[in-house]
């Protein structure tokens, strides 16, 4: 059995004892005994592979399977397909490599569904309400483009 070693102090038996005794990594779902550990840990919520298989993915989820070897929530993201928009006037970073902005769906754990937009200089997250806005407002100003 692997056991992470990115686990929280908190989630140990024997809180009281010395630093290197070993101790009991308990789930944060069930509080099954995971394994055990002698180091100190961040405090971050670990679950065993019984509570990870219990969660579901988002319908779009091209993994959609839970997410079960990830360990901790905050790793269980869920991305739907990703689209690419090459970028024909951006300068490219190293040679024979386009621009290019990624759109995809995305869902941080525990959180809502969102529409990513990643563009070469920076990432963003937005509700589908404002991707449409965006949506809007990128017709807009093309068509205004396009009539010269």
């Amino acid at each position: 059995m692997t056991i992470p070693t990115h686990l929280t102090a908190s989630q140990l038996d024997g809180s009281a004892a010395a630093e290197s005794a070993p101790r009991a990594l308990l789930c944060s779902g069930c509080n099954a005994t995971i394994g055990t550990v002698s180091a100190s840990l961040p405090d971050i919520a670990v679950k065993c592979s019984q509570c990870s298989r219990a969660v579901t993915c988002a319908s779009w989820c091209t993994t959609g399977d839970g997410h079960p070897n990830e360990h901790i929530d905050a790793d269980r993201v869920c991305w739907g397909p990703d689209s690419l928009i090459p970028l024909t006037l951006e300068p490219p970073y190293y040679p024979q490599a386009m621009p290019a902005v990624e759109v995809s769906a995305h869902r941080q754990w525990g959180g809502r569904d969102s529409v990513y937009l990643a563009p070469p200089n920076g990432d963003v997250d937005m509700t589908a309400g404002e991707a449409r806005q965006l949506a809007a407002v990128l017709l807009q100003v093309a068509d205004i483009v396009d009539a010269g």
